[in-house]
C-alpha cells in the first residue's frame, strides 16, 4: 500500500478575493425575491474572477447565515442557490 502525500492548501492571491458590496444585503432584505438578488450578485462576482482563472484551482464561496432568505425561492419557485451556482460554475469549468 502506498500512502499519498498530504494535500497542501493555500489561499489564492488577494486579487482573487471578491467581497460583495454592502448594499447587496439591504437590497436582498428589501426584495420580494431575495434569491434573485443574491444569485445575480454572486454570478457577477464569479464572472469577475474568470480573467484570473489561472491564479486559483477551486472557488470558495462563503454565504453568511444572515443571507438565508436568498438560499431558496418562494413556495412556487423551484430555486436553490447551491444548485444554481453549481450549474453556473460547471458551465465555466470552475470547481466550487
Amino acid at each position: 500500500m502506498t500512502l499519498s502525500k498530504p494535500l497542501r492548501m493555500r489561499g489564492a492571491a488577494s486579487s482573487c478575493h471578491v467581497e460583495l458590496e454592502a448594499a447587496v444585503e439591504r437590497e436582498s432584505d428589501e426584495s420580494q425575491t431575495p434569491h434573485v438578488v443574491l444569485a445575480d450578485r454572486l454570478v457577477r462576482a464569479i464572472q469577475s474572477l474568470e480573467t484570473r482563472r489561472s491564479e486559483f484551482d477551486v472557488l470558495f464561496i462563503y454565504v453568511p447565515s444572515r443571507w438565508s432568505r436568498g438560499l431558496t425561492g418562494g413556495p412556487s419557485d423551484d430555486f436553490d442557490l447551491h444548485d444554481h451556482l453549481k450549474a453556473v460554475t460547471a458551465a465555466r469549468r470552475l470547481p466550487i
